[in-house]
């Protein structure tokens, strides 16, 4: 079912939760999250046994396709079908866990 007439709120809480749900099915924890319009922040902690190109290959492949389903009248690439960018950032978070979480709460 397509969701043309929801609000930017509620499509940021439904996928927010689209990525929890993922990650709960991954073993991956979602420690804090939010949904921009063009990208998304996630702090995650990734077991060591799992590589973290695979974990988010795994998230952007995944909610894609839910985000299609859901909203199909989002930006579609050239094959007609919802698409994250091919990249990513990741850093590694330490000491300073509370500084990354508060930047990503604070978008």
């Amino acid at each position: 079912m397509s969701k043309e007439g929801v609000t930017w709120d509620a499509a940021q809480r439904e996928i927010g939760s689209i990525f929890q749900d993922f990650c709960r099915q991954s073993g991956v924890e979602l420690v804090e999250g939010y949904v921009m319009k063009n990208h998304i922040h996630m702090s995650l902690m990734i077991p060591a046994k799992f590589r973290v190109a695979k974990v988010v290959g795994f998230l952007k492949r995944m909610s894609a396709i839910q985000i299609f389903r859901n909203y199909k009248h989002v930006r579609r690439n050239f094959a007609g079908y919802y698409s994250w960018a091919r990249g990513y950032s990741v850093s590694t978070v330490g000491f300073n866990e509370k500084m990354n979480r508060d930047y990503i709460k604070n978008q």
